[in-house]
């Protein structure tokens, strides 16, 4: 599709010196293309002369049309060009175009007064409504959660769709399509019914999907606070519940019982999803079991959460497991003098583990726990001053530190500005018999500290408190247990098998392959 067109018909050979000069306006800020004849073409918007032709003027057309070519329109996609005679045609593929006007004049020739070249030609500019998108909407469409519905709008009709998806022969000035949520910029491209495109680019949210779905607990004597956060949310705004019926703007829930809850979390498309929360004193609501690949004894996953998976991957196979015609099985050699000590993590109620031989009998393996990270107390001394905004900081030097339940002292702390481990937004801590959320952290220069921040006003003026807490270091704590190789030498192998049971999810299973005892092998 063409637009604006000039005409320019030559009646003369063009000497040296010559300069042709069209000039357009494109939008509001005009611009000109040259050309000027010259001996040799050394550089852009020069022309020079061809071959000589029985018509008049038709060579310096050729040779104009040649040099215009090279120097606008190399590509072919700014303009369309012709030449019939000794008239050369120019159409412009831009609608924003409008040519003014058009000179061709001698400056060698006519001194300080340029000579006109003899030449004809005729400019028409087609007057036309520019196609313009006013909106490009997101909407929800039949499957929420994994597509969205496009509805872009123009301010006439657009007859077709090129990107990202192609319609043709539309009648209306809007359309609509269903385009995958995978967080991508993607480009629209539409035409008019007279011809002209127009793109704009546009963002797409993310699909969601439950493992983005994060939450965080933090335990108070009168309630849990259960912070919800989802990753991958750009452009994506949300409301939760814990019922499915009572729904908020905030993802924070306060003051919860202890209990088992089911979360609900659905964006503005429609998109819903569901996590079941459980919450108890100790702020572990997400039940995890981790068994590290580096123990000697390896034990992989028999299920997850109780199903078994087809999936053949390193966490969920032996070595003589994989799908091969021979496959490749490493072994472990024992003694009778051996005892291999095996750790995992957890935080699940119950973990039994057994060993089982090659007669199916089973023998009890017992664990001790290596780490105490849930359910840990603290008291101390600290600085409490009143802030600015009318909230309370609180800052640490040293000072003495006490048992949390019974209020004796137990010895001193130095941390110098520093912060104890539990010092972190969310937690919550005890101030003068109160319980306050800790909802900033901040550096002063003036305290030379590290500043916790509570919203209230608990003093007047700077003095010393005491600060007590009950925090968890970490959500789950490490584990050990033991196999005696002693304990099994009537047999030929045996089994090492792990069950996990917990009321908030369903049974995890874990198993080693047959270990050997007193040099015998052992697939692993």
């Amino acid at each position: 599709m063409t637009y604006s067109e000039i005409k320019i018909k030559i009646n003369e050979e063009v000497g040296f010196g010559s300069l042709f000069s069209i000039t357009v306006l494109k939008g509001v800020v005009p611009f000109t293309f040259k050309e000027k004849w010259v001996k040799v073409r050394r550089n852009r918007f020069e022309v020079t002369r061809g071959k000589p032709t029985s018509i008049v003027g038709q060579r310096s057309a050729s040779d104009f049309l040649t040099s215009f070519n090279l120097d606008y329109n190399s590509t072919g996609n700014l303009f369309e060009t012709s030449l019939i005679g000794n008239e050369v045609t120019i159409k412009f593929k831009d609608p924003t175009c409008k040519i003014i006007s058009f000179e061709a004049k001698n400056i060698i020739l006519g001194n300080s007064f340029p000579i006109t070249v003899k030449t004809e030609h005729t400019i028409t500019n087609y007057e036309f409504v520019l196609l313009k998108l006013t909106a490009v909407e997101l909407i929800p469409s039949s499957r929420p959660c994994t597509h969205l519905r496009v509805r872009v709008k123009a301010n006439q009709v657009i007859k077709r769709v090129t990107r990202p998806t192609v319609i043709n022969n539309n009648k209306t000035d809007f359309v609509e399509f269903d385009v995958l949520r995978s967080g991508q910029n993607i480009n629209f491209i539409c035409e008019s019914e007279a011809g002209q495109r127009v793109s704009q680019r546009f963002d797409i949210p993310n699909r969601l999907v439950s493992q983005s779905l994060r939450t965080t607990v933090n335990n108070s004597p009168y309630g849990a606070t259960v912070i919800v956060n989802l990753r991958n949310s750009f452009l994506l705004s949300f409301q939760y519940s814990i019922d499915g019926n009572n729904w908020q703007r905030s993802n924070i829930f306060s003051n919860l019982a202890n209990g088992d809850y089911t979360l609900h979390v659905k964006d503005q498309y429609g998109c819903l999803l569901k996590k079941r929360l459980f919450i108890e004193a100790l702020g572990v609501s997400n039940p995890e079991f981790f068994i590290p690949k580096s123990n000697s004894i390896r034990c992989v996953k028999r299920s997850e959460a109780g199903i078994k998976s087809d999936r053949r991957i390193d966490d969920n196979r032996f070595s003589y497991e994989d799908p091969v015609e021979i496959p490749y099985t490493e072994y472990h050699i024992y003694s009778k003098t051996d005892n291999e000590p095996i750790q995992y993590k957890t935080n699940y109620k119950n973990v039994s583990i057994k060993a089982i031989t090659k007669n199916k009998q089973e023998i009890t393996l017992y664990s001790e726990r290596k780490t105490n990270n849930i359910g840990l107390k603290d008291s101390r001394d600290a600085f409490v001053f009143p802030l600015e905004n009318g909230n309370t900081g609180i800052y640490f030097k040293t000072g003495l530190r006490y048992n949390f339940d019974t209020g004796q002292s137990i010895g001193d702390y130095e941390l110098l500005g520093g912060l104890p481990e539990w010092g972190k937004i969310g937690t919550y801590i005890m101030v003068n018999n109160a319980w306050f959320e800790i909802k900033n952290v901040f550096p002063s220069d003036d305290k030379q500290a590290e500043i916790l921040e509570i919203e209230a006003s608990i003093v007047q003026s700077e003095s010393i408190e005491r600060v007590g807490v009950i925090y968890n270091r970490d959500t789950v704590n490490v584990y050990e247990f033991k196999t005696d190789m002693g304990l099994f030498l009537n047999d030929d192998y045996f089994v090492i098998a792990i069950t996990a049971n917990d009321p908030r999810v369903p049974t995890l299973d874990r198993k080693s392959g047959g270990e050997g005892k007193r040099g015998d092998l052992g697939g692993r």
